[in-house]
């Protein structure tokens, strides 16, 4: 455990390391400077950041009076397996520049004060990275991410705020993270004037005196996908999407889309939205059905979550036979089929495509699906086809399945196929 009044890293392309059980305390109030091509590595003994009972866990770094982001160049901030607490912590915004790296990964990282990456001005440009995996992250008051060309990715993390955030760049919080803050901070571009990435996880933002808790001055973006949750109370100016079983928990919506359509509730009272499982040209569809009822000449339709259809699928009442020229993306995501698939044909395909057409990053889980007369195909073409990074999973049982069959039966044209 060694302990010094104050600690400089001031000098150009300099390697910090605080190895296994060792301990950094600056007692002093100065802040310790984090840039001019330096690296921090700091590397402590804990096995599970989450579960970890910090009281009993020796930090590796202690820095009361905080950290100062400043000079050009890279640098990089990496904590692993550790404990650091920390005070004040910001980037100067008239000095910092470069590319400022930092990755928190299974540790407890405590900021006794605020955690802020300023507005950069005089000319700056300085691109933020950070990365909180497996870890614990916490600020007594702050987070502010005010510099656009920011990312912030919370992986299986747990994130608390002791009051604000501000987000202009983008956060993305996924795998499971928690992460809760009070309000939003208002600046000269609102609370959120970026994006917002809600994957598998759940956000939690608390209305404060302000009186919005999410105010993105009609360029920021909210999007819940994975059966993301989210708890905010009040919303104003943003764009949000909500995909599959997602879900957005509010109390009111002012001047924003949602999945495409203009809110303006005007109430105080708690509700629920939805997400939407597909999307055709511009418009959400509760159902991947209703997306493909509303197909015309030329129209895009996307998936927006994994599905399972349980219902007999039949693609003349759903609109999956189409017969003008069409796109159909998955969007890395999976159809998957546990009831009959028919067509009153010999055909019995989920997509039965008579025009050109696009079938694109979709994964067909025929694996359950159910035929009456031994045939299943995902696709049948009697037009030009692309198909570009699809999946076929069938049903072993079923001994005529086909992942794409072309011409529909005698006499019929084939286009050309681009797999």
């Amino acid at each position: 455990h060694t302990k010094v009044t104050s600690f400089s890293a001031s000098y150009y392309d300099r390697v910090i390391t605080i190895g296994e059980g060792a301990c950094l305390e600056v007692t002093g109030t100065g802040r310790v400077t984090l840039g001019y091509g330096n690296t921090f590595n700091i590397t402590g003994t804990i096995e599970n950041a989450k579960t970890a009972d910090k009281d009993n866990v020796q930090p590796s770094l202690i820095i009361p009076g905080g950290i100062s982001i400043t000079g050009g160049n890279d640098a990089e901030f990496n904590v692993t397996n550790a404990y650091i607490v920390v005070g004040n912590t910001s980037s100067k915004n008239s000095a910092a520049d470069g590319t400022f790296s930092m990755n928190f990964t299974n540790s407890i990282a405590e900021f006794t004060n605020q955690f802020t990456l300023s507005e950069p001005t005089n000319g700056k440009n300085p691109t933020f990275v950070m990365n909180i995996k497996d870890s614990v992250f916490t600020t007594a008051t702050k987070l502010c991410v005010a510099a656009s060309n920011s990312t912030v990715v919370v992986d299986n993390s747990v994130v608390n705020l002791g009051s604000y955030i501000r987000n202009s760049g983008e956060l993305t919080i996924k795998n499971g993270s928690e992460f809760t803050g009070k309000t939003i901070q208002f600046g000269e571009n609102g609370g959120n004037n970026g994006a917002i990435i809600v994957d598998n996880s759940k956000l939690t933002i608390q209305a404060g005196s302000t009186g919005h808790a999410l105010d993105g001055k009609e360029e920021g973006s909210i999007l819940l996908k994975n059966s993301a949750v989210a708890d905010i109370d009040y919303i104003k100016d943003s764009v949000i999407e909500i995909f599959g079983t997602s879900k957005l928990t509010k109390q009111q919506i002012t001047n924003s889309t949602v999945n495409g359509v203009l809110v303006n509730d005007g109430n105080a009272e708690t509700s629920d939205i939805s997400g939407a499982q597909a999307r055709c040209d511009d418009v959400y569809y509760d159902t991947f059905e209703a997306a493909l009822k509303a197909v015309k000449n030329g129209s895009k339709v996307e998936l927006l979550t994994d599905i399972t259809i349980s219902e007999k699928w039949d693609n003349r009442n759903t609109e999956a036979k189409i017969t003008v020229p069409v796109t159909i993306d998955g969007n890395g995501h999976t159809i998957k089929f546990t009831g009959e698939i028919h067509d009153g044909g010999n055909y019995h395909a989920v997509f039965r495509l008579q025009n050109e057409a696009t079938v694109k990053n979709l994964t067909f889980d025929l694996s359950e699906a159910t035929t009456s007369n031994n045939r299943i195909r995902a696709i049948s073409s009697s037009s030009d086809l692309t198909v570009d990074n699809c999946n076929f999973i069938g049903n072993p049982a079923v001994t005529n399945a086909r992942a794409i069959i072309f011409g529909e039966g005698s006499g019929s044209a084939i286009g050309e196929v681009d797999v």
